[in-house]
């Protein structure tokens, strides 16, 4: 089954750094993806990028000696063009343009949970990850944007410096209670929830 917020919540557990960077399984970073989100990182902010949508017969195309040569980086035309064709979608989301990082790091509120990093601490101060979203959307990014908010933790946009290539894949049904957990927690304007990092650790009841 679909359990991304309780393997990240144990991998954070277990982190030995004190910043936070996450990605998705289906996606293949800029070279200068872990790069920029350290240069930019700053305590009470949450940084979130983009991604870039392959189509499948890109991705399937891909082999690990490509991706270390540059192929990714080095076609974005390509990728721009064929995103005017409608074959691949977000294309300008894969322009890594570190010249207008002023423009491009304004605060926006658009989390992204294959593409965001945090402190430890920011992330420990509304406990990591609700645990109860069994499924995917909302549970990985919306949930962690809004109670982040709710905690004084702001979230800075690095679209175009950080950068992802993310892999065609048939998506997983979007048909679940996601929505309920999420609204029962707008409801109750939980910043710091009962089910994430602290509870395996018998801290919250």
């Amino acid at each position: 089954g679909w359990r991304k917020n309780i393997i990240m919540n144990q991998a954070v557990r277990q982190a030995a750094s004190g910043y936070l960077i996450f990605i998705d399984g289906d996606c293949i970073p800029h070279r200068n993806f872990i790069r920029e989100h350290i240069r930019n990182r700053q305590s009470g902010i949450i940084l979130s990028g983009r991604r870039i949508n392959l189509s499948e017969k890109i991705s399937d195309q891909l082999t690990p000696e490509k991706i270390r040569n540059g192929f990714l980086e080095k076609n974005i035309l390509t990728w721009l063009l064929k995103g005017i064709s409608g074959e691949i979608t977000h294309a300008e989301k894969g322009l890594y343009l570190p010249w207008l990082r002023l423009f491009l790091m304004m605060k926006r509120k658009d989390l992204l949970g294959a593409n965001f990093s945090i402190s430890w601490e920011d992330l420990y101060r509304i406990n990591g990850f609700d645990e109860r979203y069994l499924a995917p959307t909302v549970g990985e990014d919306t949930d962690i944007e809004y109670r982040a908010g709710l905690a004084g933790i702001g979230i800075r946009s690095i679209r175009n410096l950080a950068v992802q290539y993310h892999l065609h894949h048939k998506l997983l049904s979007r048909k679940n209670n996601n929505y309920l957990i999420f609204e029962e927690t707008r409801r109750n304007k939980v910043s710091f929830t009962p089910y994430g990092l602290l509870q395996e650790m018998g801290k919250v009841s």
